[in-house]
């Protein structure tokens, strides 16, 4: 999914955690004080590079798209606002077997935003519909967590999954093997309902395509949709803890120039910028400006299959020789500006500990180069010419077209072609809209890409790499590695934590070795709020546009 991802969340499965953070003035608050005694919250304005594509929570894996779904949607389960625990939200309880592999849950009053009921029948539906091949959804893999769930989204696929009403408001799911991470999982906008009868009407192609495609159960419904103007959300009424929201609408207003969404913040039209480069020494004292980490890795994916275009992509020592000759510092420090910091791994910092050890501190997660090395590039750079017999050596990197992109494919560009003498570097600029298509499409040398985690567990940050996921874009593939990945998800029993994550830093080992990714930096993310903003949550899991039940922007 080409994720961009803020915050941290801790999981209540056994020694699984992570942190999360909320932003503003009183940031995880749960209030705000000011010099009024008014708490009504004002409207609240944002700023998003492009317009969205599609609001389909069965489909979708972008972050922008997932951010909005999970405003408008809810699942059986959420994390809570300070993102310690996970809490009942249309399961108003569950109970899992002695076997840890039977989920029992049992589903509150909730309606849809037509007033209509939601039942058990419509998680069993959108469950089923996902793990269908004629879906084509992203993550029809997560349908193989559940039994029935194998080949899910592929020819293979048989089905049904081993989920039942047993009535509208019991829910039954039996899993294919014990999963420690089951329940944040179900956070993920992948597990949502959506009404079978609604969805039926509208029929597969244009749910969610606009505001009247797209039924709503959750704090919000989207309003109004102007193509490449405005999405806005309006308060969902019929949510079955509305008192909780007090936003009264959020409006992503499409502004694609960085300078125009600053003009507009500084008149006070924007609620809330995410700042970076330049502008981040202009903000980095204002009041209303903070910094939060996050658990996004973001890289340069090398397409190793596309031998008649690009012989030396195929190429180990060649792969290896671009990873020593980038600049990582300039990259996280110069560029991008906003707390970002370099990084050579997969499985990021903040993402999941044992006993309180950082998956990334533990001594068998190992440590990976992130200095520039010159002189080792240059070797490898050589071996790679002498083996594939190239010596007119080029390299074509595409991105999404955007100010910031651009400066830092030409930093990149510029720093290759000056450590390794002779490469010639191309850029290729693309749109949003059809990045991921060509992506898939398998339509590139290189390419820029970022992946933040969908659940808490290491496996959410490796499964892309495997032979036949659908985001591995490169088509990269080597036993070795899936045996791994394979090796760890199978430990889960809660005395195998520390065996599972072994079994993955060994996989991680192996992938950084082989060098299909380039990975750059772990990002950060900087804002600059209004005075009166608070508590806008950034998920973890998800999208990156905010998550906004509990924001408040209050006049002062």
């Amino acid at each position: 999914m080409g994720k961009a991802k803020k915050l941290f969340a801790v999981t209540t499965t056994v020694a699984l955690t992570v942190s999360l953070a909320a932003c503003g003035a009183t940031s995880g608050s749960g209030s705000t004080t000011t010099g009024s005694e008014s708490t009504e919250s004002l409207p609240m304005t944002l700023a998003v590079q492009n317009d969205f594509t599609k609001i389909n929570n069965l489909t979708e894996s972008t972050s922008s798209e997932l951010g909005i779904a999970q405003n408008v949607m809810e699942g059986l389960v959420r994390y809570s606002q300070d993102g310690k625990e996970i809490l009942p939200a249309i399961a108003e309880e569950w109970s899992l077997s002695d076997d840890q592999k039977t989920y029992t849950f049992t589903l509150r009053d909730a309606q849809w935003a037509d007033g209509t009921a939601v039942t058990a029948n419509d998680f069993v539906f959108a469950w089923n519909t996902v793990a269908k091949p004629e879906t084509a959804a992203s993550y029809a893999s997560f349908m193989e967590y559940i039994d029935g769930g194998a080949g899910a989204g592929t020819p293979d696929y048989k089905g049904p999954l081993n989920v039942t009403a047993v009535d509208d408001k019991t829910l039954e799911v039996t899993l294919a093997e014990p999963t420690p991470f089951f329940l944040s999982l179900l956070t993920f906008p992948t597990f949502f309902p959506v009404s079978e009868e609604f969805y039926t009407t509208v029929g597969a192609d244009k749910y969610g395509t606009s505001a009247d495609t797209l039924l709503a159960n959750g704090p919000f419904t989207i309003s109004t949709w102007d193509r490449d103007q405005q999405l806005v959300l309006g308060k969902n009424e019929n949510y079955w803890e509305a008192d909780v929201v007090s936003v009264p609408s959020v409006t992503f207003k499409v502004v694609g120039d960085e300078s125009t969404r600053v003009q507009l913040f500084e008149s006070g039209e924007l609620t809330r910028m995410g700042v970076s480069g330049d502008y981040f020494a202009q903000y980095k004292d204002n009041p209303g400006f903070y910094t939060e980490d996050d658990t996004t890795i973001w890289y340069l994916t090398l397409n190793i299959d596309n031998n008649a275009s690009n012989p030396l992509l195929a190429n180990k020592n060649f792969r290896q020789a671009l990873s020593h000759a980038v600049n990582r510092q300039v990259v996280a420090e110069q560029v991008f500006k906003n707390g970002s910091f370099p990084a050579n791994y997969v499985i990021t910092k903040g993402l999941v500990a044992n006993d309180g050890t950082d998956f990334r501190d533990a001594s068998f997660a190992g440590n990976f180069q992130t200095d520039q090395e010159t002189a080792k590039a240059v070797e490898l750079f050589e071996k790679a010419k002498t083996e594939t017999g190239v010596t007119d050596a080029k390299l074509e990197i595409s991105f999404v077209e955007s100010p910031r992109n651009t400066r830092l494919m030409e930093v990149l560009q510029e720093e290759l072609q000056k450590v390794l003498p002779g490469l010639t570097v191309e850029l290729r600029k693309l749109p949003s809209s059809s990045y991921y298509d060509q992506l898939a499409a398998g339509d590139y040398q290189v390419a820029w890409a970022g992946w933040g985690p969908d659940y808490a567990d290491p496996s959410t940050m490796l499964s892309i790499f495997t032979s036949t996921d659908s985001h591995n874009y490169g088509k990269y593939n080597n036993p070795e590695y899936d045996k791994l990945y394979a090796e760890g998800l199978a430990l889960t029993g809660e005395d195998e934590v520390t065996a599972r994550f072994e079994k993955f830093a060994e996989a991680e080992k192996v992938l950084i070795d082989d060098q299909p990714i380039i990975p750059l930096m772990q990002a950060a993310s900087s804002y600059v709020a209004q005075p009166g903003v608070s508590d806008i949550v950034d998920s973890a899991f998800g999208g990156n546009t905010g998550f906004y039940k509990w924001a408040k922007h209050i006049a002062e």
